[in-house]
């Protein structure tokens, strides 16, 4: 009654003010929020839409929080790398230690740390690379891998050192993409707010007109069967954006004609870099995208419109500033970028004349020192700070050595970890047995996908751990990667054969094929492998 009351009274105000801004105005605001809270439904809709925003955001806080608080100790990494790493103790605690620090920092306020960057340096094939990508998938951090000799000096044609954190930005942008969707996929309880979104609009898009002036009782009894699946199967029209693939596909073309008709002194330096979809996408970013507002409408089930409705809240949240500020922010504070092959770009004193023009190397290295120092970058979704990256660098330094970097570049790399390398029988042999995800137990799960049981003796594994061996200390070292070149040698005929070898057996049983150390001999001798090995037991 005094709601009522009120109105009436602002109303007569509104009338005698005979159209004043300022009352128009408050009535029109008062008017519409009470008509439109009139509808239980249409108040439930509209909570959901105003407080979507906050609740995304306390969504990224939650996780923020707990990458924050769940940060393992350095015996926890060095024993999760062990389960995908063989050896290189020093340098699983270096990073372990990095990391921690990292979670240290996080907990000081008053205190700026920068991070203490990492300089791996050990022969192809250690573990370098696959330590730093195990390390950021234990953390679930924005990893970027790049080759050193990819870059050179700003103001020559190709590729600039601020590119790396450009790419890192868009690493995060995934990362965080994934977190998310994983976070709301497997929510089963369905008590995130964009659950509850879909099923508002699933109720409205089953009961129709009706649902506006149902009775509470009825709502929550379709919410139930909504929930326990009796209405999955239930046809409903969802409307859904057109793709219009075949337009863009045009759009697309034309940027390829474009990009390869283009002379040399209108080239851009980095453009031969980039992919034609970039191309779009930077097109879009100015333009618009196209056909956005084109719409279909489909029928599908509700378990399948479920899925396509929360794809598109996800996709609207994933475009939002709080997630693009989000991104930023985990790229700065737990981004990690592995720049391989750093011994490429630096010489010997001996050769440092004839390699200081090269637009590959010194000045590669001068590019990078404020990028590792800290520096902010440039890109389309706003500028990133690099202060708190941790950036890795490895190389195998054979024809070089690492005093031979610039002094300023090996100040900012003051971690230095040698790694051995992996060579005699043994360490191979570990390899082929110990990482949870070793070589021998990806090719059985591949060929059990064609119905054939793989095994490999102890004998077999033995010797394909001593013909790697012998071929590292003759041929070439290649550490580890030796070891996926000769497994290859040795199954090369039965992954040939084994759509057929499957046919031979019945469906229900599998085929079962056996390596023994005479199988692995044969395969290698084919190839003329253990002919040098032969011969070299009567070499003095």
């Amino acid at each position: 009654m005094i709601q009522q009351h009120s109105h009436k009274i602002l109303k007569s105000v509104v009338r005698l003010s005979k159209g004043n801004g300022k009352f128009s105005t408050l009535y029109n605001s008062i008017n519409n929020k009470r008509s439109f809270h009139s509808s239980p439904f249409f108040k439930q809709q509209a909570e959901s839409e105003i407080n979507i925003e906050e609740e995304f955001q306390n969504l990224l806080v939650e996780l923020r929080k707990k990458r924050h608080t769940d940060e393992l100790t350095p015996k926890q990494i060095v024993e999760l790398l062990d389960e995908h790493v063989v050896g290189q103790t020093d340098a699983k605690r270096s990073v372990a230690i990095a990391l921690r620090n990292r979670w240290r920092r996080k907990q000081i306020t008053d205190m700026d740390i920068i991070p203490k960057n990492i300089l791996m340096i050990g022969p192809t094939g250690c573990g370098k690379t696959e330590i730093a990508r195990r390390m950021a998938k234990i953390v679930n951090a924005p990893f970027l891998k790049v080759e050193a000799t990819k870059y050179t000096e700003l103001g020559y044609r190709g590729r600039d050192v601020d590119t790396i954190g450009r790419d890192l930005i868009e690493n995060s942008i995934q990362t965080l993409k994934q977190t998310l969707i994983n976070t709301i996929h497997e929510d089963n309880n369905n008590n995130n707010f964009l659950n509850h979104l879909i099923e508002n609009k699933l109720l409205q898009l089953t009961i129709g007109k009706e649902f506006k002036t149902m009775r509470e009782a009825s709502k929550k009894d379709y919410l139930n069967m909504l929930r326990n699946g009796e209405l999955d199967h239930r046809m409903i029209e969802i409307s859904i954006p057109s793709t219009s693939l075949n337009q863009n596909n045009k759009f697309k073309d034309m940027f390829e004609a474009m990009r390869n008709n283009l002379p040399d002194h209108l080239q851009t330096p980095g453009l031969e870099e980039m992919g034609n979809h970039q191309i779009f996408d930077q097109f879009n970013d100015i333009f618009g995208n196209f056909n956005t507002t084109n719409k279909i409408k489909v029928k599908k089930s509700i378990k399948e419109a479920r899925k396509i409705l929360l794809d598109l809240e996800l996709e609207k949240l994933l475009k939002s500033e709080q997630f693009i500020k989000e991104a930023i922010y985990l790229a700065e504070n737990d981004g990690i970028v592995f720049i391989d092959e750093i011994d490429k770009i630096c010489s010997s004193n001996n050769n440092s004349k004839s390699r200081s023009k090269d637009p590959s190397g010194s000045g590669v290295q001068k590019d990078l020192l404020p990028l590792i120092e800290g520096t902010t970058i440039s890109t389309k979704y706003g500028k990133i700070e690099t202060d708190h990256v941790l950036f890795i660098c490895s190389g195998a330094f054979h024809s070089s050595k690492p005093s031979d970097l610039m002094a300023e570049l090996q100040g900012r790399l003051p971690v230095r970890v040698q790694l051995k390398g992996l060579n005699t029988k043994q360490d191979l042999l570990e390899i082929l047995l110990k990482p949870k995800f070793n070589l021998i137990l990806q090719n059985i799960s591949l060929l059990k996908t064609e119905n054939i049981n793989l095994e490999f003796t102890d004998k077999a594994l033995e010797e394909i751990a001593d013909i790697s061996a012998f071929l590292n200390s003759t041929v070439e070292n290649l550490g580890a990667r030796r070891l996926i070149g000769v497994v290859e040698i040795v199954l090369e005929e039965i992954s040939y054969h084994a759509p057929t070898l499957a046919l031979s057996s019945s469906k229900e049983e599998e085929k079962s094929i056996v390596i023994d150390e005479k199988d692995v001999k044969e395969a290698l001798n084919k190839k003329g492998l253990l002919k040098s090995r032969d011969i070299s037991k009567y070499l003095i």
